[in-house]
């Protein structure tokens, strides 16, 4: 098991016109926060067809086990080199925040990258 931690890097409002107003539920379901990697690290993963590829399991915020902020896993592709990204939609528990004409999912995409191992020995 793996638990790299992310920061907060930038956000991106919704987008309206300049004169229209923005709820605080539009915020949470049309506009997009980016997480990067508290420090860049590398983690090494053997790929098989027989073996299960790494799975993205739990979502924390803070260390708080409590809850879990992803209702499905999602397994990552480990084939071939490249960027892979694997996405979903959770949906909102009923809030007084959101009003009944506003969507009650939130979307979320987590970006990775696959190279190859690199040791001393090259």
């Amino acid at each position: 098991m793996i638990k790299p931690a992310f920061k907060l890097a930038g956000y991106a409002p919704p987008r309206t016109k300049e004169s229209e107003a923005v709820s605080l539920g539009a915020h949470l379901v049309s506009a997009t926060a980016d997480f990067m990697p508290v420090q860049r690290r590398s983690f090494a993963f053997h790929y098989s067809e027989l073996d299960t590829p790494p799975v993205l399991r739990r979502l924390l915020l803070n260390g708080d086990e409590s809850r879990d902020y992803l209702s499905k896993q999602a397994y990552l592709t480990l084939k071939a080199n490249g960027p892979y990204s694997v996405q979903g939609i959770e949906h909102v528990q009923s809030s007084p925040v959101f009003l009944a004409n506003e969507h009650s999912v939130l979307s979320w995409r987590f970006d990775y990258l696959v190279g190859d191992r690199r040791t001393e020995a090259g």
